[in-house]
């Protein structure tokens, strides 16, 4: 963080305070464009009250608010026309830079600056990376994993919403049962028991050709019938029961791939970062 300053504060000695679209001085006359460039500090947008403005394709920010933002204390001497920037460990001198006419659409002036009686220029280091390029690099990092995180978001949201509909599907066709693996093969073999008992019986009244043989045969093969029926219904509940258990499960494998895919965009953005500082 403390190298990233160096390079805002290196960038900060070309900036000029500005409050409105048009500034009028006594000596240089500029034109610059107002714009609304996002501005973002460790990935996270930052709210200015004055908008950026652009001169000679260069983009100018106002110095105290972005100061603010990168918690450097600003302090302006009127009578030698210097601005003062300090951080916890060093402290920097500023004094407005002239600007040469550009053809756009909003006139600006300068005024011109005093010579500092009591500071030389500081030398600039040419190893140092472009505060301003490396401030572009950071938005469009920061953009990039917002897009990407919104992809695999949609994608899991997609996911979860067809595998809901087809549990919601299953439920309207049939009831579905809420059977342990053990109650429900307890319940059906008791089940296939008594269907067994009653084809039994069935079939040794099958020679009894008397009226009473016969009417027991008949309530016997109404009981088989309601057995069979009961039998029925339990394999739709538990096959209903299985399916959505399915999806259950294709759900859980979605959302846990979900947060890997979140978790290793998260790392990806976090380096990019820590490299452009």
């Amino acid at each position: 963080m403390k190298k990233f300053k160096g390079y805002i504060i290196g960038f900060l000695c070309g900036a000029v305070i500005f409050s409105a679209t048009s500034v009028f001085a006594a000596e240089t006359i500029l034109k610059a464009t107002q714009v609304s460039f996002p501005i973002f500090k460790d990935g996270k947008k930052a709210s200015l009250d004055n908008k950026p403005v652009v001169i000679n394709g260069s983009t100018y920010l106002p110095l105290r608010e972005l100061a603010e933002v990168l918690d450097v204390e600003v302090a302006w001497k009127n009578d030698t026309k210097e601005i003062y920037l300090s951080t916890t460990d060093k402290s920097y001198q500023l004094q407005p830079k002239e600007q040469e006419n550009n053809p756009t659409s909003t006139q600006m002036t300068t005024p011109t600056p005093s010579p500092s009686p009591t500071s030389a220029p500081t030398p600039t280091n040419p190893s140092l990376p472009n505060p301003s390029n490396n401030l572009n690099a950071r938005i469009a990092e920061t953009e990039r994993h917002n897009q990407e995180v919104s992809k695999i978001e949609t994608k899991y949201n997609n996911t979860k919403s067809y595998i809901d509909e087809k549990i919601a599907a299953i439920k309207s066709e049939s009831p579905v049962g809420y059977f342990s693996d053990s109650e429900f093969e307890s319940h059906r073999s008791q089940l296939q028991t008594e269907i067994l008992n009653l084809l039994n019986q069935i079939n040794t009244l099958m020679l009894d050709t008397s009226f009473e043989a016969n009417s027991r045969r008949n309530s016997l093969q109404d009981q088989l019938n309601q057995k069979n029926k009961e039998l029925e219904e339990l394999q739709k509940k538990r096959t209903a029961q299985l399916r959505i258990k399915n999806l259950e499960d294709m759900k859980t494998t979605a959302y846990n791939d979900y947060l890997s895919e979140l978790n290793a965009e998260n790392n990806l953005h976090n380096a990019n970062l820590n490299n452009l500082q």
